[in-house]
């Protein structure tokens, strides 16, 4: 294994690999030419958005919350929700192009910030589930699983490429 992390993430990955073999055999899966065109996309919209904020206009973080808070609560101030919207476009530039760089460059290391940042937000979204089933029951919004369906859909996309990367990075 050719990659930096082989103490951390190389057990796992030899431990599971027919696993992760069988998951990433369907052919839809592990293409590079899809992570360098979501990493790309991904890099262009994050910096829009960005430049955006930069200009003072407000982040729309309402659209967001609207679904899970009632009119009267407030979640943060305007400024907060500016500040971490920057450090969030920040860090989403850095990932998106990262992973379009790794994705060009046949490089598994540089597909790790958006795979982890990736799995970060869909660990985050089954546990929101979990809780609101538990409190409210089953309401399903479209939009929001969508959103979780297409984010487990790239996120495998990378992975599998992620995969077949570190298997060639062996050979």
């Amino acid at each position: 294994m050719g990659i930096p992390f082989r103490t951390v993430l190389g057990p796992p990955l030899m431990k599971y690999s027919r696993f992760y073999n069988r998951l990433c055999s369907p052919k839809i899966f592990g293409y590079s030419t899809y992570a360098a065109c979501l990493g790309i996309l991904g890099t262009v919209v994050t910096l829009i958005d960005l430049r955006r904020l930069l200009n003072g206009e407000a982040p729309t973080c309402e659209g967001l919350w609207k679904n899970r808070l009632s009119r009267s609560e407030r979640l943060m101030t305007n400024e907060t929700a500016r500040d971490l919207k920057l450090m969030s476009s920040v860090l989403g530039v850095e990932h998106y192009a990262l992973l379009a760089l790794g994705a060009f460059t046949d490089n598994p290391v540089l597909l790790l910030p958006w795979l982890f940042m990736g799995m970060v937000v869909i660990f985050l979204e089954a546990f929101l589930f979990a809780s609101r089933l538990f409190y409210e029951g089953i309401h399903m919004n479209r939009s929001e699983v969508l959103f979780t369906v297409m984010m487990i859909h790239n996120w495998l996309q990378v992975f599998c490429l992620f995969n077949r990367q570190v298997r060639m990075c062996d050979y």
